[in-house]
């Protein structure tokens, strides 16, 4: 549980034309894939001419950053290993984004909400009130929360490969915990795939009976969804309880984050055009 959908093909922009920017590209899909993909295909999903690829991964493997599989093979050498595994991904997004969400806190009105998927739950790593009398009060900071019935989730389980999504949906029973809450996993799996193809989800008070919250994906380097960010709103006040009239703020936030942890141009290009 926890594989996220990585893109086919993360291409090198044409301005990127250094040793050291195409050997961190390279680097980058060798450390995603995990030594699963030939490495021709890396190479050419990442633009890189097969000769150039092979030079600059012999570089990588003598400076402990990749190691040899086996012909055509490469994988994360014990170097970028020991890197990875001692930095807190988590903790440098959350850092990054609180700025963003409490400036999208402060254009919406809305309780802002940072999340990251961690063994099927959702973890709430920012939470930035609203304001009176829109603002959720629902959550906290550090809270877990089930996938299935947020917006968030649904945003976050739409980023795993088809095969986790699968054993996700078929662990077990989903409670609800309103009249609201998809239970099926056939519908489950349907509301999922659509938030695939539209770029956002929406919980319709499946979490609270007085709550709808709107989510969008947050893209890493290799165009990974590593994070979800949302706005929730209060209903049955006289107020207007349309998510998508805050969905641009939504997606700027989203965007500019995605940029600031180092996503691919397309990334972010994909964003525009749903905006």
């Amino acid at each position: 549980m926890g594989v996220l959908r990585i893109r086919e093909k993360t291409h090198m922009s044409r301005t990127h034309t250094t040793s050291l920017e195409k050997s961190l590209a390279l680097l980058r899909g060798i450390v995603a894939d995990g030594g699963r993909t030939p490495f021709n295909e890396i190479a050419a999903g990442l633009d890189l001419p097969l000769s150039t690829a092979y030079r600059l991964a012999s570089q990588l493997v003598d400076a402990g950053f990749a190691s040899r599989y086996g012909p055509n093979l490469y994988g994360p050498g014990l170097a970028a290993t020991l890197l990875y595994s001692q930095s807190d991904a988590s903790a440098h997004i959350t850092r990054v984004a609180r700025p963003l969400l409490k400036q999208l806190s402060q254009e919406t009105g809305l309780t802002s909400h940072l999340g990251i998927l961690e063994s099927g739950m959702v973890t709430y790593k920012i939470r930035i009130p609203g304001r009176p009398p829109r603002a959720a009060s629902f959550t906290r900071e550090g809270m877990q929360l089930e996938a299935y019935c947020s917006a968030l989730g649904k945003v976050l389980l739409a980023g795993l490969q088809d095969a986790d999504l699968d054993d996700y949906l078929h662990e077990g029973a989903f409670v609800p915990l309103t009249p609201h809450t998809l239970i099926e996993p056939a519908s489950l799996k349907q509301e999922i795939l659509k938030t695939r193809q539209t770029g956002f989800a929406i919980d319709d008070r499946e979490v609270s009976e007085d709550m709808i919250c709107l989510a969008v994906p947050v893209a890493g380097p290799l165009g990974e969804t590593v994070a979800a960010v949302s706005v929730s709103m209060l209903v049955g006040r006289g107020q207007n309880t349309d998510p998508m009239g805050f969905h641009p703020f939504l997606e700027t936030c989203a965007r500019t984050l995605g940029e600031l942890l180092g996503a691919p141009r397309d990334a972010a290009q994909e964003a525009d055009q749903r905006s």
